[in-house]
């Protein structure tokens, strides 16, 4: 059975407390930098996409010449253009996996720099505030309202971070 706390909490300032949250959720889902980040990752999967659909394209062709030239072909040169057209797709399929794989450690490292601009940010709060401790609001069950940053630390990394790079971002390894 649940037990409640029936005993009165003296008052205390905000100061005596010294503790802030971050709704960390939620500063990373309105950050202007985060934003961009999907939008330029977006960009560059379409612009992979469309490669990857050409390319697709060309090898189909290719195949379907070579299914036309196998008569006109000796059996070890049909054999031979045929390793040659499989090389081609097992190497396209290689880029294919290295370059989702280079998109989602670029997005990584893109999160990581957001995640250290809030870290910063946070700790400029905190340290106007006076707080000793800086909790996600995730892993707090109650919190009162004015110990909630999460708006002012949106606002300053906004200001801070309004976009990022991506070309200028070195990937994850």
């Amino acid at each position: 059975m649940p037990q409640t706390w029936t005993q009165p909490t003296p008052a205390l300032s905000l100061d005596d407390l010294a503790i802030l949250v971050v709704d960390m959720q939620e500063v990373r889902q309105r950050s202007t930098a985060v934003q961009d980040l999907r939008r330029q990752i977006q960009q560059r999967r379409e612009t992979y996409e469309r490669d990857l659909t050409e390319l697709e394209r060309e090898l189909q062709q290719d195949q379907r010449d070579l299914l036309e030239q196998r008569s006109v072909m000796s059996g070890e040169d049909y054999n031979a253009a045929v390793q040659d057209l499989e090389a081609r797709l097992n190497e396209a399929r290689r880029a294919m996996r290295q370059t989702k794989t280079d998109l989602d450690r670029l997005y990584s490292r893109g999160m990581l720099e957001v995640d250290r601009a809030i870290v910063a940010v946070a700790e400029e709060v905190a340290v106007e505030r006076r707080a000793r401790l800086v909790l996600p609001k995730s892993g707090v069950l109650l919190v009162r309202n004015e110990l909630d940053v999460t708006e002012d630390v949106v606002d300053r990394l906004n200001r801070r971070l309004p976009s990022l790079d991506v070309a200028a971002l070195q990937p994850l390894p």
